[in-house]
């Protein structure tokens, strides 16, 4: 559930927004039930369904650190459509269980670890024998875990829409394969929990300067008033296993990209993006006949979370996309 937010709670930012939310996205988004699954190794995964019985279903995955509510918006957008929609926190954040002590801590174990939460949910809520067709919305590292999942378990899904897919992680200065063999060393040596350099616990009074995510001031602090009223969600920087594990995963989708042939895939690719380098996504799309580029020049990392003049182009994108036979 969402709480409507508060009068002001988005520090000054427009108020048309705030109606939005309040009067129309809260209270359908609420309309869903929220529970809670079983996922790999007893750790309770959180996700939420909008069911009204249609023939297909649109199944969508947050990036790292963002919890499942933050695309509520998105969802009523979509309602159009008049598909079910099922959203899914990844263990480690949102609502879900984690793994470590320090619950800010981007971590996991295996990535191979979401594929299999993944495929649970789709088993449990019987997602194949219910719906005709099974859309698939995911950003970031939620199309990193669905892109693997579709290489690893076969077809699930009938078209692929992947915002700024984390196919390899932007590592600086260092080169990624250095950076690669360095996190392997501290796993070795026994700090693969601890935060990679530079990373810290997550701080939900970050000035929207400071952010490098998305460029619109209300959609950022949404974000953070769901963390303040649910610290739970607040999330921290990454562990150094979670940098081996992604760095090594955008290989392996790499290496298996023929899996992906005949999926009707659209990428959304961001020209400012500080976090999911582009050579892997063009590479991968331009090998297949089904798949197609969107490139928005000015949008930062997180373009179904930014300012209207762009996010409204993905999400018209995405509708047209969707009802393309």
């Amino acid at each position: 559930m969402i709480e409507k937010l508060n009068p002001n709670s988005t520090n000054n930012t427009d108020s048309s927004y705030e109606s939005k939310m309040n009067d129309e996205v809260i209270p359908y988004f609420n309309q869903g039930t929220q529970n809670f699954f079983e996922g790999l190794g007893g750790i309770q995964i959180c996700y939420h369904e909008i069911i009204r019985g249609s023939k297909n279903a649109i199944v969508m995955l947050p990036g790292r650190t963002e919890p499942f509510l933050k695309y509520s918006e998105l969802v009523f957008d979509l309602d159009e459509l008049g598909h079910d929609f099922y959203l899914m926190d990844h263990r480690g954040q949102g609502q879900s269980g984690r793994m470590l002590a320090d619950g800010h801590k981007g971590y996991v174990k295996n990535f191979d670890n979401y594929i299999e939460d993944l495929e649970t949910f789709i088993n449990i809520k019987e997602l194949k024998i219910r719906y005709e067709n099974i859309y698939l919305i995911a950003h970031s590292m939620g199309a990193a875990i669905a892109l693997w999942h579709q290489i690893k378990k076969g077809k699930t899904f009938s078209k692929m829409v992947l915002s700024a897919p984390m196919l390899e992680i932007i590592t600086g200065a260092n080169s990624p394969r250095l950076v690669e063999n360095y996190m392997n060393v501290l796993r070795l040596i026994g700090n693969g929990t601890e935060y990679s350099s530079g990373s810290g616990k997550g701080d939900v009074n970050t000035p929207f300067k400071n952010n490098r995510v998305t460029r619109c001031l209300e959609r950022f602090q949404m974000a953070r008033n769901l963390e303040r009223k649910n610290t739970d969600l607040i999330m921290g920087g990454t562990t150094n296993q979670w940098v081996l594990e992604s760095l090594r995963i955008g290989h392996k989708i790499y290496k298996n990209k023929h899996k992906l042939k005949e999926m009707p895939i659209l990428i959304f690719q961001a020209g400012k993006d500080l976090y999911s380098e582009v050579t892997r996504q063009n590479r991968i799309c331009e090998s297949l006949d089904t798949c197609r580029k969107i490139f928005m020049p000015t949008s930062y990392h997180e373009m179904f979370q930014e300012r209207d003049s762009i996010r409204n182009r993905i999400v018209d994108e995405t509708i047209s996309f969707l009802r393309e036979k």
